[in-house]
């Protein structure tokens, strides 16, 4: 296969699947980005913003807009460091629980379909060549 092809079918199977995961989360008014957010904090509840930031790979002044927009919608909640008054850590809320549930369900069913007609065979062989695809490309980023 020509690394063109390969760099354009990567380039429609990620845009496809964007898309849709972009119209389906916009159901429950949830963004990818805070998807991310709300997945960290479900295994990391009360990191602090910086956290947030390398995690999802957003600039920290663009977390800060999201945690706003966020706490608004009663998603996450805020509460300072008692070491560092500068430091805010971020906790989820019960509401954030229940939409990144919902949003757990919505990427689980996108998957699904993206996969449909694929063995289970096939399936890990596909996530383990995209895990060594990534891995080779992190590899020759660090190497420059």
């Amino acid at each position: 296969m020509e690394s063109s092809k390969l760099h354009k079918l990567l380039g429609k199977a990620y845009r496809m699947h964007e898309k849709r995961s972009l119209a389906e989360l916009s159901k429950i008014n949830i963004t990818p980005g805070q998807y991310c957010i709300l997945n960290y904090l479900s295994r990391h509840d009360g990191c602090i913003q910086k956290d947030l930031s390398l995690h999802c790979g957003l600039e920290p002044s663009v977390v800060t807009n999201m945690l706003s927009g966020m706490l608004k919608s009663g998603l996450v909640r805020r509460e300072s460091d008692a070491s560092d008054r500068r430091a805010w850590h971020v906790l989820v809320t019960e509401r954030g629980v229940q939409f990144h549930r919902q949003a757990e369900e919505i990427l689980t069913n996108i998957d699904s379909i993206s996969l449909e007609g694929f063995s289970d065979r096939e399936k890990a062989l596909f996530q383990s060549y995209l895990i060594r695809m990534y891995h080779n490309l992190k590899k020759a980023e660090k190497q420059k």
